[in-house]
């Protein structure tokens, strides 16, 4: 017959596996930047750091022709390398053999477990979903990098992807101070605001989809949509990553508990890549018992990294005040 330390390790390693997509499932739709970017996740195999080829400039070969003309074909280079390195999370759950011994049987175990695990789903979470907002310094400088840093409020300075937004002007998001307090139905500044930045980031075809408000941003841009068209903002539409609160020239426009009271957000998601590792994707690590205490240690392990290929795409609105 099996020890209860054996049982409990059997028990634990089984229910933590099978709980894997669901807790996957609750963190993709429990924060609108982490739920869309997941949602749209790159799936790699691995590798020492992550690569992206990016076009920096036209093809100056591209004119016009006629009969015999002789057409260009310089050398041009109009690409470069952008690289972004792992970053890490784990999740332990601790059992002590005092908790397997008074949850000996199965039914004690199972629900000791699960409220373990939900605890754990949480805790990282939290994490993740306050880390996709900072800049990737934290816990010298393991931290997923998050807007931050992607979508600077000060776009000229930095280093990000080995890029130096100084030197290479090209690789600069967009950033604007609000005009005015948002949430007046006469001047109008969130949607002028809005509006404003939304034709800043625009290139043909290729526009934002993702509108992320801080509290005072949404509460005064929903108040100047509720004043001139209110069946736009009467909706939350359900997504598999999560509800939309409002739409505005066709971004999904949520508001974010973990984006900064006064900023906004517009995010273009074709050009923002959630990249996971199809080996570390919220991975259940087995329950092992450490040498030096009476417990068992599981883990949930996950390697990503958020990251851009074109950071002119997305752009920032800062100094957000409500009227």
């Amino acid at each position: 017959m099996a020890s209860t330390a054996a049982q409990f390790v059997e028990i634990a390693t089984m229910t933590i596996s099978k709980y894997r997509k669901k807790l996957a499932n609750n963190i993709l739709q429990s924060n609108a930047l982490f739920g869309k970017m997941y949602d749209k996740k790159r799936v790699v195999s691995g590798g020492n750091d992550l690569q992206f080829s990016i076009k920096y400039k036209e093809n100056s070969n591209v004119k016009s022709f006629k009969d015999y003309d002789k057409l260009l074909i310089n050398p041009v280079d109009q690409f470069c390398e952008a690289k972004y390195d792992w970053a890490a999370y784990n999740c332990a759950i601790v059992f002590s053999d005092f908790e397997m011994a008074k949850n000996s049987g199965e039914e004690r175990m199972m629900d000791l477990i699960k409220s373990r695990i939900q605890a754990a789903e949480e805790d990282l979470t939290n994490k993740l979903n306050e880390d996709l907002y900072l800049d990737g310094t934290g816990n010298d400088n393991k931290d997923i990098l998050g807007l931050a840093a992607l979508v600077a409020d000060s776009p000229a300075t930095g280093i990000v992807g080995g890029i130096d937004r100084a030197v290479d002007t090209w690789w600069q998001n967009k950033s604007n101070a609000a005009t005015g307090a948002w949430g007046s139905a006469t001047n109008l500044h969130g949607r002028k605001d809005v509006d404003k930045m939304f034709t800043d980031i625009r290139v043909g075809k290729t526009v934002p989809d993702l509108l992320l408000l801080g509290s005072y941003a949404f509460r005064g841009l929903k108040s100047e949509l509720e004043s001139v068209e209110r069946g736009n903002t009467d909706f939350k539409a359900r997504k598999n990553w999560g509800f939309v609160d409002l739409n505005f020239n066709s971004m999904d426009g949520v508001y974010d508990e973990s984006c900064p009271a006064a900023k906004a957000y517009l995010i273009n998601t074709n050009h923002m890549q959630l990249t996971v590792h199809n080996k570390y994707n919220f991975k259940p690590i087995p329950a092992q018992r450490p040498d030096d205490q009476a417990s068992f240690v599981q883990h949930i392990r996950v390697f990503l990294q958020l990251t851009t290929d074109r950071s002119a795409s997305h752009g920032v609105i800062t100094g957000i005040t409500a009227a």
